[in-house]
């Protein structure tokens, strides 16, 4: 995942160490659609989660 670019929609679907280095509150506040299948992000920067 490019931190330099934008995106519409982040769509988290595994729970790798490596993705507790992505800022996901930085998407979600830039308007990004956060959804987290794994319950693995912070609940308050996501839009849904299963």
């Amino acid at each position: 995942m490019d931190e330099n670019k934008s995106y519409e929609a982040v769509l988290l679907a595994v729970a790798h160490e490596e993705f507790k280095k992505i800022d996901f509150e930085k998407y979600y506040n830039a308007g990004a659609v956060v959804y987290d299948i794994k319950s693995f992000i912070d609940r308050r920067w996501v839009d849904c989660r299963l």
